[in-house]
């Protein structure tokens, strides 16, 4: 019997949701490449696990393992909490939008509501 035990997967992820009543919501994230392109993927599940002690704060890395069906979406359960999250989670900006800067595109939105007020008379 203990030897079924150790065969359950077990999954590393992020706790995103807390707030229901000992269930929490965690990010299992997983890369690959594709077998043709040979890019890297990234794909990220969101998997319902069972916290019975509501141990788990949102950002916190925990370690889940597959068990009996608990309810309708529920098969993990929480093991242990890996890390905890110091602080208050703030979600950032994505770099991409903070790089880019377009002033060309500023400065044509500008021109053409000048041109816009100029046209009609109306300077409200």
């Amino acid at each position: 019997m203990a030897d079924k035990r150790l065969k359950r997967r077990t999954k590393e992820g992020i706790v995103v949701s807390n707030k229901m009543e000992k269930t929490v919501v965690v990010e299992v994230e997983r890369t690959f490449r594709h077998p043709l392109y040979d890019k890297v993927i990234r794909r990220v599940k969101r998997i319902k696990a069972h916290d019975e002690e509501k141990a788990c704060m949102v950002g916190d890395r925990v370690l889940i393992m597959e068990t009996r069906p608990i309810s309708k979406d529920k098969h993990f359960r929480v093991v242990e909490v890996l890390g905890h999250k110091k602080g208050k989670i703030e979600i950032a900006e994505p770099e991409w939008k903070a790089t880019v800067h377009r002033p060309e595109f500023q400065l044509k939105q500008k021109v053409d509501a000048e041109s816009a007020i100029s046209e009609t008379g109306d300077a409200t």
